[in-house]
Formats: structure tokens, sequence, C-alpha cells
């Protein structure tokens, strides 16, 4: 064998042992760096972080395992995925309605009923 063959096998080998490494090796224990965000560009929100929503999670799993499992229906009924606050938010929450104040809670009532009534008037000139 020439010293020119044997520098195109080893070249050969070489570039199949990084292109493997490329294609397998480093990647895999790598979270990959394009990640659904749960947010658009202008930072609206998106999409919702479903992991804390076990049974939902569940039932997502049931459907999966079942035989053609894209071809049923996801429905999802309001209140059905529920999950319960920590004692962390729930002190937060009952901190922060106290806070609030009555004329404060005054003046959202008024504000509310003069829009609806606003919108109420409004459509009815619409129909007509």
């Amino acid at each position: 064998m020439s010293t020119q063959q044997s520098r195109n096998i080893f070249t050969e080998e070489l570039c199949k042992y990084f292109m493997d490494f490329l294609q397998s090796g480093f990647k895999s224990t790598r979270f990959p760096k394009g990640t659904s965000d749960l947010k658009d560009e202008k930072n609206f929100k998106i999409g919702i972080n479903l992991s804390k929503y076990e049974n939902f999670n569940e039932s997502i799993r049931k459907i999966l395992n079942k035989p053609e499992p894209f071809q049923q229906d996801i429905s999802v009924k309001k209140g059905t995925h529920t999950v319960k606050l920590n004692d962390n938010s729930i002190d937060l929450l009952k901190k922060l309605t106290k806070q609030i104040k009555d004329k404060d809670i005054d003046k959202i009532v008024l504000l509310s009923s003069k829009t609806i009534k606003e919108f109420a008037i409004s459509h009815k000139k619409q129909t007509r």
C-alpha cells in the first residue's frame, strides 16, 4: 500500500469519525437551543407551561399510547385540569386583597357598570 493510499484511508476514516461525532455524540447530552418559547418576539404570552398539570399530562399520555393517537380529537373542558396554589401564593393573594381599599372597589364597580351600559347602548344602536 502506497503512502498516498494510506493517507486517503486515514483521512476518510477521520472524516467518518467526526461526521458520526457531530451527528450523535456531543449533541445528545445538551438541550437544544431552539426550545419552544412561551412568548413571542413582542414578549406576548403565546403558550402555557403544562408540566404542573399532572392529570392533563397523564390524559395526553393515555391518548398517545392508543393506536393512531393523532386521529383523535383532544378536548379540554373548563375546570378539568387544575392546580392547587401553594401556601406562599395563597398568602401573597390574601395580603394583596387586604390592601385593596373599599373606595377603589366602588370605583371599579361604577366604571364597570358605566362601561357595560355604554356597550349595551352601542350594541342596541348597531342592531337596529
